[in-house]
């Protein structure tokens, strides 16, 4: 495996010095970062025999934008597992071998177009989520390795607020909102908390303290709603009694007129954190007086 480290590294610090930050598709597959026409490249000659599932590991991954609605920020990538036309084997080793990085800590090259060039960013896959069929990789520019984070069962101490870099542009992208949702998601289920809404791509994950008032993104500070609730949510149509996680409406407002269907904050598994219920809760008394 350390073998295989040194070989990545030796790959990236030599296009470094080959390019000048922007190399062609020919240097990059002359270093052996990828090859073939897929997206996902693990070069199975190479890292088969570091897995006993022998699917080997990812060596690389394009992202072009063109098959799939990836969600691509400056720190972060989610990357929808390949469906293609080919034998369903093959897409499934590709899948595994993306895992086996994440699961081994080892980093991937990140490949995207730039015209007729091509940037390479240093990945490392974080997550994955079998139901929505996607990965969560974490980008850096330059070679580092870091230490393994803990995995979601271990999370820190809950933070309820955090520091808001986006408190004067609030109808910007937030650089953390795709890993937020991916989190949510995966921490909740995907399904509607108030409805019966279980469309992946129409499913939201809203902060439960909003970032106007600098809520964090904990995912625990998260509640997955489809579009239409989170709306409502925002707007204190209805709100969550912290103690009976009881759905209760404000006046004048028929949960038959805004779809809601279940009564009490139902998820697939797991509650937010009480703390965030509580605050939630008194803003929305607050403006329903």
């Amino acid at each position: 495996m350390e073998q295989e480290l040194q070989r990545r590294e030796q790959m990236f610090a030599q296009l470094v010095k080959a390019s000048d930050g922007l190399p062609t598709p020919t240097q990059i597959r002359d270093l052996g970062m990828y090859g073939g026409a897929q997206g996902i490249y693990r070069d199975s000659k190479n890292t088969a025999e570091l897995t006993e599932d022998g699917a080997g590991v990812t060596v690389s991954i394009l992202h072009t934008g063109r098959h799939y609605d990836d969600d691509m920020g400056l720190h972060e990538l989610m990357y929808h597992y390949p469906k293609t036309d080919r034998p369903p084997s093959m897409d499934q080793g590709e899948i595994q071998a993306t895992k086996n990085a994440g699961l081994l800590g080892l980093p991937i090259f990140v490949i995207s177009n730039e015209g007729k060039l091509r940037q390479v960013r240093i990945g490392f896959v974080e997550d994955w989520d079998d139901i929505a069929e996607v990965f969560l990789i974490s980008l850096q520019e330059q070679w580092a390795v870091p230490d393994k984070v803990a995995d979601e069962e271990t999370l820190e101490a809950f933070a309820l607020t955090a520091a808001n870099d986006t408190k004067l542009a609030l109808t910007a992208s937030r650089p953390n909102q795709a890993k937020f949702r991916f989190s949510v998601l995966k921490r909740y289920g995907h399904k509607c908390a108030v409805c019966h809404i279980k469309v992946t791509d129409v499913l939201a994950a809203a902060h439960i303290r909003d970032k106007r008032h600098d809520g964090s993104d904990d995912p625990r500070n998260g509640i997955v709603l489809c579009q239409t609730h989170h709306t409502a949510f925002d707007k204190h149509l209805f709100g969550i009694d912290p103690t009976s996680l009881e759905i209760k409406m404000s006046e004048g407002t028929d949960p038959d007129h805004l779809g809601i269907t279940e009564f009490q904050l139902t998820m697939e598994r797991g509650m937010p954190h009480q703390d965030a219920l509580e605050w939630r809760w008194s803003e929305t008394k607050k403006a329903w007086k």
